[in-house]
């Protein structure tokens, strides 16, 4: 049967290739929801952006919106302001494990579950240990030419 296809977003393209042709993703490219799906590496009950916020990928116009909201998301920068949070606030590691931290995450952007971008405490502790080794000298010359003393503590 022929269908008409309307498409104004990439992944809405992929997915009709995928569905209509079996034409899969070119290699190193990622792969349409549909292809992921069929090939089990994206269960149907597994949680989207489209599913969170109840969208409709068929329809261009939301599956613009659905993509909008993926691409807006930059788990590393996220991450990077997390640990800046803990930091600054002088909060302990396992803050960022706090669940009602990561529901209020999730309220904002369901990007952060789907794209597991929440942190553990130890990862926390990691990303911290990995700046300071990107910024040890400046930290030596600025403890040095402090007039007063310090105190550090961690709990993980």
């Amino acid at each position: 049967t022929i269908a008409s296809f309307t498409s104004s977003g990439l992944q809405n393209a992929a997915n009709h290739l995928w569905r209509e042709h079996k034409t899969p993703a070119p290699e190193g490219e990622k792969k349409s929801t549909a292809q992921l799906k069929s090939e089990g590496a994206l269960k149907s009950n597994q949680l989207t952006i489209a599913s969170v916020s109840k969208l409709d990928v068929n329809k261009p116009t939301e599956q613009n919106i659905a993509n909008n909201i993926t691409s807006r998301f930059d788990k590393q920068y996220f991450q990077r302001m997390l640990v800046e949070l803990i930091v600054s606030s002088n909060q302990s590691l396992s803050f960022a494990e706090n669940p009602i931290l990561q529901e209020t995450f999730d309220y904002l952007n369901p990007s952060v579950s789907i794209q597991h971008a929440n942190l553990t405490a130890r990862a926390v502790r990691y990303k911290i240990i990995q700046e300071y080794g990107r910024h040890r000298q400046k930290v030596i010359e600025v403890l040095r030419n402090s007039p007063g003393a310090f105190h550090f503590s961690f709990d993980g």
